[in-house]
């Protein structure tokens, strides 16, 4: 609009000089010249279009007054808001207004917390304190002194006693036994008020009594069935799965009764996470099982995973019966498949194999109270986090061992659903068939629903011969494959995470075996995908040999990969480990006493290998360059190289990442010949670009501390201090080369962090921008 405005004002003006100077021309008003219909006509349409384009620039400017004026005024709206909540909740809490205030919300909150104490934990106490006094004698004769549990349950509380716990065992139990009592007492009173209800139906009164005892036993229906399903069930499953693993870890019942006494919230949270995670192994394979198999054998038996909208409502219109013959049949599926899997193997080995036996964990724990739970709030967040991603994995994975069993024992048509036409095994699980949101709806029928086209379209079930004999053999075949799997999963990651800690010189008092897992689950992960890289690429091998033989590199090109690889993968791991061991994993006294006898040569030089091998994959990926921390975070949310690896031939001598180069361009070269192409073995770039540039920065780095060492046996030869000497030294480098390396981006990632809050608090999101001054204004400010 602007455009059209200044266009039509500039010719307006033109032809205003030219009508102007016509005039002028002309001498005087006679002489003038008369100006055409169709130039007035034009003078006319231009004066039009200037109004209509100032009219147009005018409804424009005020447009965008408005939206500025209601952004504005929205986000004034916002501020205000927040503010108003910010002086809301001051108020509601105390902080802003009269001291009285504050000291009547205090109140309010210690009457909240004893009223809360006291109406779930001490009246539940008093009651179950009281009930045990008047069965004392009852007690007495159920359980004698002499019976094991009397015994645990006694030496549990002298134990705690000692310890002066607040939370005791016998405090739970007396607890549990009120809850029981005014249980029992609300069902009871319940069944009475029906009774009366019944025999009294005009009666106001009583309705509204049975109606507030139906809604308390409701409730205590709800919060017996969650206390029963979700915590004693699993408890139990965790006691027993510890009593079935004490011969595997050659521990005994006392021990167990100690660690319960000294920790009683540890113990009973590391139970019921044994048992908890148990049940959800087991229930998730059997749901996957139910879709694998064909329907006629669990999907009229096991109920499906499916949304619950209304549970509360599905727990109370199920009778107790009900609740508790799932619960009985739950609880004996879970104690055989414990028996199978647990029990039975650790008979088997301490029978058949008792050199394996007893498995040793290594702990290390400084604050037991504090450190139990959280590992183990940490490790079932995580079994719920792989089972949500990895359920259908298991599900995949049983179908594909269906397939080959079922076929090498003849029971495909006995047991996998097959198509009418006669085709393979419909593949399952299908996808998405547990999408809770609308997924696909190819699951079995449950219930009352209506089969599916692809259920109704199955082949029947066809009996083999020696059915029993082929389905024990299956069985079989599922236990030892379930414990193959189980135990090496659990063994081979313990072994990883073991054998680095080894690697890396901690000291085993210092070793932790669940920080010794988790390592090695890492290191798992990326073996196998290592292995699954290597197994693709075997096919490639044989042709890759052929090509090698038919053109091998140089004589020059072998002697220039001979001396790069006995430095780089002999020298430089050697010295790094020696360094490493001497430094972190060797005392002084060891070193006096015995010297360069103490160190581990071979374990020394894995470790640099390690060492080394990982800085040059971080490097080449990018994570120590210079810039913005996005480019080295990407490593580690992608999973790749921020760039391509490239070749760069023309790179600057003296660049900043020029040793990122000179790798890859050595990785490329290697690359290149094994496609047959050794053009880029170059001596220059492989030992003195590349293995002596790092044989040369190691050997400098760590001179400056044996020149201390030197110089400490220099002027005082019987001085003990060499050793210490040597790695102060050291670590004095160390700690200047951190402070080189990631000092500008921790200096800039704290400046842009301080810039965000101030930011944030007195701009509220506002961007501060710079006062544009005018040419007028420069000049009155100059003069």
């Amino acid at each position: 609009v602007n455009d059209e405005v200044n266009d039509v004002v500039n010719n307006d003006g033109q032809a205003a000089q030219e009508v102007e100077g016509n005039r002028q021309g002309g001498g005087d008003e006679n002489n003038q010249q008369p100006v055409d219909d169709q130039d007035d006509d034009d003078d006319d349409d231009d004066d039009i279009n200037i109004q209509q384009a100032a009219m147009l620039h005018e409804e424009h400017l005020e447009e965008m007054a408005n939206q500025e004026e209601e952004a504005q005024e929205e986000e004034g709206f916002g501020l205000e808001n927040d503010i108003e909540l910010h002086v809301a909740v001051d108020e509601i809490l105390g902080i802003r207004g009269p001291i009285h205030v504050l000291l009547r919300n205090l109140l309010w909150l210690l009457a909240f917390n004893c009223a809360y104490l006291g109406l779930f934990a001490f009246i539940p106490l008093n009651i179950g304190t009281r009930v045990m006094r008047l069965f004392t004698k009852l007690d007495m004769m159920l359980f004698r002194e002499d019976s094991n549990l009397m015994m645990v349950l006694t030496e549990i509380s002298k134990t705690a006693s000692k310890e002066d716990h607040t939370l005791q065992l016998p405090d739970l139990a007396t607890i549990g036994l009120g809850y029981l009592v005014l249980s029992i007492t609300v069902f009871t009173l319940r069944s009475l008020m029906r009774a009366l209800s019944h025999q009294y139906r005009s009666s106001d009164m009583l309705g509204r009594i049975r109606l507030g005892l139906d809604c308390t036993a409701a409730v205590v229906k709800v919060g017996i069935l969650l206390f029963l399903k979700m915590f004693l069930l699993p408890l139990l499953l965790g006691v027993c799965l510890d009593v079935a693993t004490l011969t595997m870890f050659e521990a005994e019942a006392p021990d167990r009764i100690l660690f319960t006494a000294q920790n009683l919230v540890g113990s009973l949270l590391l139970h019921w996470v044994l048992g908890i995670t148990f049940m959800l192994f087991v229930t998730v394979s059997v749901l996957q099982l139910r879709e694998v198999l064909h329907p006629d054998i669990f999907a009229a038996t096991i109920r499906p995973q499916e949304p619950h909208p209304d549970l509360l409502g599905s727990l109370l219109q199920e009778s107790g019966a009900t609740h508790t013959r799932r619960m009985i049949m739950s609880l004996a599926i879970y104690l055989v498949l414990l028996f199978a899997l647990i029990w039975l193997p650790t008979w088997m080995c301490k029978e058949f194999i008792p050199q394996s036996l007893p498995i040793h964990l290594n702990m290390f724990y400084m604050v037991p109270q504090l450190q139990v739970p959280i590992e183990l709030v940490v490790f079932h967040l995580s079994v719920l986090a792989f089972l949500e991603k990895f359920k259908n994995k298991m599900g995949e994975l049983q179908h594909s061992f269906l397939l080959v069993a079922c076929r090498k024992l003849g029971l495909t048509e006995y047991l996998l659903p097959l198509p009418n036409d006669g085709g393979p095994p419909l593949v399952r699980p299908p996808p998405g068939w547990d999408d809770l949101a609308g997924g696909t709806q190819e699951r079995w029928a449950w219930g009352t629903e209506e089969p599916s086209d692809l259920e109704r379209s199955l082949a029947p079930r066809q009996h083999p011969t020696l059915v029993f004999f082929r389905l024990a053999a299956l069985f079989f075949w599922c236990w030892v494959t379930v414990l193959l799997l189980v135990y090496s999963g659990m063994i081979f990651p313990l072994v990883f995470g073991r054998s680095l800690f080894s690697l890396v010189h901690v000291a085993p008092r210092f070793r932790h075996d669940p920080i010794a897992f988790a390592v090695g689950l890492i290191l798992t992960i990326i073996a196998k995908s290592i292995i699954k890289t290597g197994w693709d690429q075997l096919p490639e091998f044989g042709p890759w040999f052929q090509r090698l033989c038919r053109s091998p590199p140089s004589p020059k090109q072998c002697m220039t990969l001979f001396l790069f690889g006995v430095i780089w993968c002999g020298l430089i791991p050697l010295l790094l480990g020696v360094v490493f061991e001497v430094t972190f994993g060797t005392s002084a006294a060891s070193w006096d006493e015995f010297n360069v006898s103490i160190l581990s040569l071979f374990q020394d030089w894995s470790l640099g290998m390690f060492l080394l091998h990982l800085w040059a994959l971080l490097l080449v990926l990018g994570m120590f360059a210079e810039g913005p921390g996005e480019a080295r975070a990407a490593v580690f949310l992608q999973g790749r190289p921020v760039a391509p690896l490239a070749r760069h031939r023309d790179f600057p001598p003296n660049a900043p990442h020029d040793m990122k180069l000179k790798l890859e361009n050595g990785v490329a070269a290697l690359w290149d010949g094994i496609g047959s192409d050794w053009s880029g073995v170059e001596a220059s770039l492989f030992i003195k670009d590349i293995a002596l540039h790092v044989l040369w920065f190691i050997i400098k780095h760590i001179s400056l501390p044996i020149i201390g060492v030197f110089v400490v046996r220099w002027t005082n030869p019987a001085s003990t201090l060499s050793f210490n000497s040597f790695r102060t030294g050291l670590a004095a480098l160390g700690v200047v080369g951190v402070i080189m390396q990631f000092g500008i981006p921790i200096t800039d990632w704290f400046k842009s962090m301080h810039d965000s809050i101030r930011d944030e608090q007195y701009l509220v999101g506002r961007e501060l921008q710079d006062f544009q001054r005018t040419g007028e204004q420069t000049a009155a400010n100059v003069d």
